[in-house]
């Protein structure tokens, strides 16, 4: 029970201390987020396949091809959709 104090207390003063550098951490995540949305979510309508090309880790991959749906990508990819109909 003491230990359980001490470390909320521990916490406690550590957030005190550092609150101003927490809350501009989150509102830099949250903006990031926000303003990196659109290159995350990717939506391939039907009829059309999609593949990732990843820079950083060797190119286009092919072993993964995106089927429609709703697909979640890193910004630094390069999200590229085709035409599959026949």
């Amino acid at each position: 029970m003491k230990l359980i104090k001490l470390i909320y207390r521990a916490i406690d003063r550590l957030i005190d201390q550092y609150l101003i550098q927490i809350s501009l951490a989150v509102f830099i995540g949250i903006d990031s987020l926000l303003l990196l949305w659109p290159k995350i979510v990717n939506a391939v309508p039907a009829g059309k396949v999609a593949v990732i090309y990843r820079p950083l880790w060797g190119g286009v991959d092919m072993s993964e091809v995106c089927k429609e749906g709703v697909h979640f990508v890193f910004p630094w990819n390069t999200f590229t959709q085709y035409d599959a109909r026949l």
